[in-house]
């Protein structure tokens, strides 16, 4: 369940009192940190994204089975005429019942779930039934009969009446066979956390051709890049010795098949889903293409279907709001910039292919880098992280440019950092008085000076590196959504270090933050690196406090992005208050103490 029943009642307790948007503000920051992220990303419309693998056309009724806060039916609402969803909790169903009131959305129904036996509906009343993470429904049934295999095969059979012959069904679910309850099944440690109700790709397959359906199309999913990084890093298998898992992984790993959650679309009749016409529409000159990976933040890689013509095939990014919509502009911007600079840089960076809107849905378009990342530790790491420094070093070298900061400058550099620092902290005199401060120290030691600025990645890491694994060399760099032409250059050294400490200890990146690179005290190697780096640019050792502050609050506005988290006071305490107090102690004693 991805909430307790404690937890369940907490909520219907704040949405009864407040309504829903405060109600849910308030219950958000009394969760536990990792419950709050976890809860905030179901609230975000990446639950959606799998409704690009439908065919919306002639589609006007839908049945969701949901478990959740009705993300999946508040979605379904714009592409359908109705929308009848049933939830197997009654304190959640009011709790959506005033989401929806909130929203103004008024073509969804909703009703209790008690068991699939016999759903209320006609035969072939609805054009599609959806259940997104349908392992999160059994925990909730107050009586479930039968095994969760049989409740599965009930739902399937009754998702097959109720759409009848023209009808389709999605479900996704927690693989089996998945990496993380694969290993730990072999090795007889721990149940993973749900494991009873995860079901195996090719049980979910034969349920539904008994349920009568005769078209199944099944897809792995990554919930999140780590997921895909974790699973597919060659260099992890690098070595002699292999452990078991690395020899699951390579047993297992073409297809797919370890990826944590899969999702399959039957019906009785073959038809193109919005993803596979938007192929067509997107890149007709490359041939009939299939999905490959499906990534949360709708990124879909696919490629060729007869592997000729290209073999590294295309991303495309699909942006579900306006924050999204503009990482997405800025990547494709960096991009065609890059394009005019090939040859000169010692690395690729993915060509620009396309942007435009398909049926209301805007799209980004680029080629898809061949190479390999490096993000576990080993041998091939330790052997890519001075490739990797070095390549950053020669890119911002060719990018450098000496300027004259004046006030206006500044400005567009930091209000940024400054504004959101302020806000956040508003609540609080004493703690937004330290806010003023790190804006007036910042102010201090940067305006009416010479600044180096150049092209700045905003999220390098290995992980963000394709690599050649026989030679060790830089092939790719991916993922150019937070870079900025202008920008601070420092700020990419000082995360990959932040990011080499979390790969190789296990360190929480804030903590490396506060800890390390707040008070300068990094490590011989970490200091020798800087040093050469600094040297080689023309940075002054002077400006490296300056930078390791800006550094936070980059990771934090730009990086984590506060706006779901900073009503929870325990995130805020890590990630702002902390840090904050770091940086007064040290760097804002002349300014003004803070009893």
């Amino acid at each position: 369940m991805f909430l307790s029943s404690e937890e369940i009642i907490a909520l219907h307790g704040y949405v009864k009192e407040h309504g829903w948007e405060a109600g849910l503000g308030r219950f958000l920051a009394v969760l536990p940190q990792k419950k709050m992220q976890y809860v905030s990303n179901i609230m975000r419309e990446r639950q959606a994204c799998w409704k690009f693998l439908l065919g919306f056309n002639g589609t006007e009724k839908a049945l969701v089975f949901d478990a959740t806060f009705g993300t999946v039916s508040e979605s379904l609402s714009f592409q359908c005429k109705e929308v009848f969803c049933v939830h197997p909790n009654r304190l959640m169903l009011e709790c959506m019942e005033a989401k929806l009131k909130a929203k103004k959305i008024q073509n969804v129904k909703l009703a209790w779930l008690s068991n699939t036996e016999q759903l209320p509906f006609q035969d072939g009343y609805f054009d599609l039934v959806a259940s997104h993470d349908f392992d999160n429904i059994i925990p909730y049934m107050e009586a479930p009969s039968g095994s969760n295999r049989k409740y599965l095969s009930r739902m399937l059979k009754e998702a097959a009446r109720v759409t009848g012959t023209s009808g389709s069904l999605f479900i996704s679910v927690q693989n089996a066979m998945g990496f993380r309850s694969l290993f730990n099944r072999v090795r007889g440690g721990t149940k993973a956390e749900n494991g009873e109700t995860r079901f195996s790709p090719g049980f979910v397959s034969s349920k539904l051709k008994d349920a009568g359906f005769k078209h199944i199309k099944l897809l792995y999913a990554y919930p999140s890049l780590m997921n895909i990084k974790e699973i597919t890093d060659p260099a992890a298998t690098a070595g002699s010795r292999k452990s078991l898992r690395n020899i699951i992984k390579d047993r297992f790993v073409k297809g797919g098949a370890l990826a944590p959650a899969f999702m399959a679309i039957a019906s009785n009749k073959p038809y193109k889903s919005f993803m596979e016409n938007l192929l067509e529409h997107a890149v007709p000159d490359k041939g009939e293409m299939e999905v490959e990976r499906f990534i949360a933040d709708v990124i879909v890689i696919a490629r060729p279907k007869d592997k000729t013509g290209d073999p590294k095939g295309v991303v495309i990014r699909m942006p579900l709001n306006e924050k999204y919509y503009a990482l997405c502009r800025q990547n494709m911007e960096s991009l065609r910039g890059l394009k005019s600079m090939q040859g000169q840089l010692p690395f690729e960076a993915p060509l620009p292919v396309k942007e435009g809107v398909y049926n209301g849905q805007a799209y980004f378009v680029e080629s898809k880098l061949g190479g390999a990342v490096i993000s576990t530790p080993g041998n091939a790491f330790h052997k890519a992280f001075p490739v990797v420094v070095k390549v950053l070093t020669e890119f911002h070298i060719k990018t450098l440019q000496r300027v004259h900061l004046n006030e206006e400058r500044f400005v567009r550099l930091f209000s940024c950092y400054a504004e959101e620092l302020m806000q956040t902290l508003a609540f609080d005199a004493g703690y937004s008085e330290l806010a003023e401060g790190v804006v007036m120290y910042l102010r201090k030691e940067a305006v009416n000076k010479e600044m180096l600025l150049a092209w700045q990645h905003g999220d390098y890491k290995l992980e963000n590196l394709l690599f050649d694994l026989d030679s060790i060399t830089v092939t790719g760099i991916i993922d150019w959504d937070l870079s900025a032409r202008e920008g601070l250059p420092l700020l990419d050294l000082l995360h990959l270090l932040a990011s080499r400490r979390k790969v190789l200890y296990g360190e929480e990146l804030m903590d490396v933050i506060c800890d390390i690179i707040i008070p300068l005290k990094f490590d011989h190697m970490e200091k020798n690196i800087l040093e050469r780096y600094m040297n080689a640019l023309g940075i002054s050792a002077e400006a490296l406090p300056a930078m390791a502050i800006i550094y936070w609050l980059h990771h934090v506005i730009k990086r984590v992005k506060l706006e779901p988290f900073k009503s929870n006071r325990e995130w805020l305490d890590a990630h702002i208050i902390k840090p904050l107090e770091a940086t007064s102690s040290l760097y804002l004693k002349h300014l003004f103490t803070h009893a």
